[in-house]
């Protein structure tokens, strides 16, 4: 049956699809080669060695080729090497209930795909504390992440790192990394050229130094070589027209960071106890300075922190929008609203709101009308929805995708035959890949 955004799940579609049960790294990389529009590639459960790399796999609407675990209960996990799972060139692809871990460089790759779905997915525990991603996407358009859980990636990476993407939505997704050491690590970061980005309905728990950052990742006098869509060049800024809506951030180092962006809208979300800044607007690459960005229908819980609103050199934050924010600070609420370095429209705050243990407010009081919980979050949302239709429309195919995905605790599955061999660099396209390890963002 096909369904929103031609995403077809289940039995094979048409004639010529078929189901493929492929139980080792080998037999997963035949089937992808061979695979045709709606195939079906099943694993069963236990461990598969990393270094798993396929190019040019191509469904079609309606005709996906879907990897997807036999038994989501005991899921196939790709383990080690330096990149664990790599895609290159690849459309209408649905990767559904694998686990990546253990990785060296990054645990999910794609390279200049599109029409991609990762769904229920698992990326944990890196090898290194380097510059090492979570899902790293490179010039990917149209794409979703939606139940997924990103755990302990790269101490100076990124959870989902996006560089010149477009068209993506990461949905009822999950980002912890409590134990985390590094000092540049963030969670979900679109830069580089980066536009059309939603995030929504996440949540974040002492998820990293910065858990949603619009934009950045070049640095200041850098040449950014990674504009795949020209975007950069167009507009100037590291990433442009994105939203952040309906998560919940708890922890952490700052919930919100603008980053040599513009035109990016962070709105009802929930921030609860960060401990640095709640906000950050910092100047990191491109042509302009970081301006006309919107904060605005959050509630936020705070207490000690160094700054409310952190705000560096090449900046514009007067001309920022701060509207309709609820703010509680947990140490003095006579002070709740701060002073922040634009105008603010209508701010409200002072008394407890009350949160219970999925951190809504209190429905009967003050803070209810503000934040992930909010009543008017779905609709604030639609206005968003056009920047990655196709995502947006894809994500109407998974009404139940899990969401918070157990972490801790999790059984070791079986280890299946090495086919092939771990690799220090991963051959893409005419290239290789080098190991490069960084300490700062890229």
């Amino acid at each position: 049956m096909a369904l929103a955004a031609g995403i077809a799940l289940g039995a094979a579609a048409g004639p010529s699809a078929k189901a493929v049960e492929a139980g080792d790294t080998e037999a997963v990389k035949q089937a992808l080669r061979q695979g045709k529009p709606g195939d079906r590639i099943v694993l069963p459960g236990g461990v598969y060695p990393g270094g798993m790399f396929a190019r040019n796999v191509n469904g079609q609407p309606g005709k996906p080729v879907v990897v997807a675990a036999k038994d989501p209960a005991n899921p196939p996990v790709f383990r080690g090497s330096d990149y664990g799972f790599v895609l290159e060139s690849c459309s209408h692809v649905v990767l559904d209930g694998l686990v990546f871990e253990k990785a060296r460089v990054n645990n999910l790759q794609m390279f200049r795909c599109r029409n991609m779905v990762i769904k229920d997915c698992v990326s944990r525990d890196i090898a290194v504390q380097s510059n090492c991603d979570g899902i790293k996407l490179t010039a990917v358009r149209d794409f979703l992440i939606i139940g997924c859980t990103v755990s302990r990636w790269g101490g100076e990476g990124s959870a989902v790192d996006m560089v010149s993407c477009a068209g993506g939505l990461i949905m009822n997704c999950r980002f912890t990394y409590p134990d985390l050491s590094g000092q540049t690590a963030n969670t979900v970061q679109p830069k580089c050229g980066s536009y059309g980005i939603g995030v929504y309905r996440c949540r974040f728990d002492d998820s990293s130094l910065r858990a949603v950052q619009f934009g950045g990742g070049i640095g200041p006098g850098r040449e950014n070589r990674y504009d795949y869509f020209g975007k950069l060049k167009e507009e100037g800024y590291s990433g442009v027209d994105m939203a952040a809506m309906g998560n919940v951030i708890v922890g952490g180092g700052a919930a919100a960071v603008y980053a040599s962006s513009a035109r990016c809208a962070f709105e009802y979300n929930t921030i609860v106890d960060p401990t640095r800044y709640v906000l950050r607007i910092l100047f990191e690459g491109g042509d302009k300075p970081t301006a006309d960005n919107r904060f605005a229908g959050n509630l936020i819980v705070y207490g000690k922190v160094i700054q409310v609103a952190n705000v560096g050199g090449q900046t514009k934050p007067e001309t920022f929008a701060f509207a309709d924010n609820y703010w509680f600070n947990r140490l003095d609420p006579a002070r709740s609203v701060p002073k922040l370095p634009g105008p603010q429209t209508a701010p409200a705050g002072g008394t407890d709101p009350k949160l219970d243990k999925d951190h809504r407010p209190d429905p009967k009081g003050p803070a209810a009308g503000y934040g992930a919980h909010a009543p008017g979050l779905a609709e604030a949302w639609k206005k968003h929805t056009d920047k990655f239709k196709w995502a947006w429309e894809a994500a109407r195919a998974f009404p139940n995708s899990n969401f918070q995905l157990p972490i801790e605790k999790r059984r070791e599955p079986a280890e299946h035959p090495a086919t092939t061999r771990p690799v220090s660099q991963l051959e893409i396209g005419n290239r290789k890949l080098e190991i490069v390890r960084r300490s700062g963002p890229q």
